[in-house]
């Protein structure tokens, strides 16, 4: 890979069913795979900057035992919203495709 090339390794994430509700403990290898790519892409947004400065991603499990995904204060910690899984995967996906488009 060429230097200043960024690969998030977050694979097809069109095929996630992020209406289940992922859960490492009783889920299946599907969720598993859900999971993954969901934190492949927290990960990848964060690293990018997407989000904005003194902003991050976090993920956590709500009451319910659902993984939900909050914009972060990374300063003063306070939750600034939540965002649904399905955008998230769309917007790792945006910046993989952004990348790609720089790379040509």
């Amino acid at each position: 890979m060429p230097a200043g090339n960024f690969d998030m390794g977050i694979g097809p994430v069109n095929r996630v069913n992020v209406g289940i509700a992922v859960d490492s403990a009783t889920g299946s290898g599907e969720d598993a795979v859900a999971l993954r790519q969901i934190v492949a892409a927290i990960s990848g947004l964060n690293n990018s900057g997407w989000v904005g400065r003194q902003r991050e991603l976090r993920s956590r499990r709500n009451r319910n035992g659902r993984l939900v995904v909050e914009l972060i204060h990374s300063e003063t910690g306070e939750v600034l919203g939540e965002l649904p899984l399905g955008e998230v995967l769309h917007m790792a996906e945006g910046l993989q495709r952004d990348r790609w488009k720089e790379d040509l």
